[in-house]
């Protein structure tokens, strides 16, 4: 009689974790820009959470410095691709300051 390894990749906590990706590549953020001084919201924007950050670190650095001052992103909820549904947050939560993230990339 022959010993047969189970596959790993089979294993019912891989399988968990897969299933848990599965369900996170769904769903996409749903973000905005305030203007804090003028009290205005942008077009909404979607992003993948795993790479949100970066792209808003981008932006700081790649906008002029006028651009961003007062600029303020908020994330306000998730987009479901698989549903097609929309699951707001009750308040809109700052996740990224652009003028503070220019600051930084420039050392101003």
């Amino acid at each position: 009689m022959f010993h047969v390894e189970q596959d790993p990749r089979r294993h019912p906590s891989v399988m968990f974790h897969v299933e848990q990706e599965r369900r996170n590549t769904m769903f996409v953020n749903i973000y905005a820009i305030k203007d804090e001084l003028a009290e205005l919201w942008s077009n909404i924007f979607c992003l993948n959470s795993k790479t949100s950050m970066r792209t808003f670190q981008f932006m700081a650095k790649e906008k002029q410095e006028a651009e961003c001052k007062d600029q303020k992103i908020y994330l306000l909820g998730r987009f479901n691709k698989d549903e097609g549904t929309i699951h707001l947050m009750d308040v809109p939560m700052m996740t990224y300051d652009l003028e503070k993230g220019w600051k930084e990339f420039h050392n101003a």
